[in-house]
């Protein structure tokens, strides 16, 4: 009896599982893209720009992600701005996501010393 309830619904899980790669790919990719760019005008603007970067990373590691989530989906409809449920979601991961990878990325860009900037750029890097 077991058997036959499993075979009736692995339709059913196969296209939760294909659904859920969908949705981790699309947030991955929200939050990689995102992360670099914050990461890459935190190391490329000045001072003031980073500093706000700096504050606005902060902050959105320290929200929860269901308050982000919440803010967004219900959030943006008050200014006219509706999005599908999963739009919503997708943007308020990759926000989160990109925060946190902002931060390996703004390490990994810190690691690389002055000199082997120049030397690269003296071998036409």
């Amino acid at each position: 009896m077991f058997a036959k309830e499993l075979f009736d619904i692995t339709g059913l899980l196969l296209h939760g599982v294909v659904y859920t790669f969908y949705i981790t790919l699309t947030c991955f990719i929200t939050a990689f893209i995102s992360g670099l760019v914050v990461a890459a005008l935190r190391r490329l603007t000045g001072r003031r720009v980073g500093y706000i970067l700096d504050f606005l990373v902060f902050l959105i590691r320290a929200v929860p992600v269901l308050v982000l989530l919440f803010l967004i989906y219900f959030g943006l409809p008050s200014f006219g701005l509706s999005s599908p449920p999963l739009v919503a979601m997708n943007l308020s991961l990759g926000i989160i996501g990109g925060a946190y990878i902002s931060e390996v990325f703004r390490g990994a860009l810190e690691s690389v010393e002055e000199n082997e900037i120049t030397a690269a750029k003296a071998m036409g890097f």
